[in-house]
């Protein structure tokens, strides 16, 4: 009978054990992740709320904006668009990005493009708060 207390005893401590691993992790995980990017002890924690993949991005580049400019042409024809001044999401200007291979005359192409420049173009793609 002592041989089965002992292994009793050893599997409810290892499970236990376990148990009480998993909720530490989880809880420091959770205790990370609330912490404001100003005075947060992991500067990478930022993964914690999101994990990209080639489909989902974890950067500010959805809320870039930019500045086009088009060729002139005749005034009842719309020119394509040469080239944007962008801005990034930490304020900082990226002039004179060439979009005149894409040969559009569509607005919304390029706004659609803009992220992509974005992370193409900026240093830094994380707004500065």
């Amino acid at each position: 009978t002592l041989i089965i207390w002992t292994k009793v005893r050893l599997y409810t401590f290892r499970f236990l054990g376990l148990i009480i691993s998993v909720v530490c992790i989880i809880v420091t995980c959770a205790w990370l992740a609330t912490f404001e990017e100003d005075n947060n002890p992991c500067p990478n924690c930022r993964y914690f709320n999101c994990v990209e993949t080639p489909w989902w991005h974890c950067d500010d580049c959805d809320f870039v904006t930019a500045d086009l400019y088009r060729t002139e042409t005749n005034a009842d024809q719309e020119g394509t668009y040469t080239r944007i001044d962008l801005t990034c999401p930490n304020g900082d200007l990226v002039e004179s990005i060439d979009v005149s291979a894409s040969n559009t005359t569509d607005r919304d192409e390029i706004r659609d493009q803009l992220p992509d420049y974005c992370r193409d173009y900026c240093p830094e793609v994380f707004a500065t708060s």
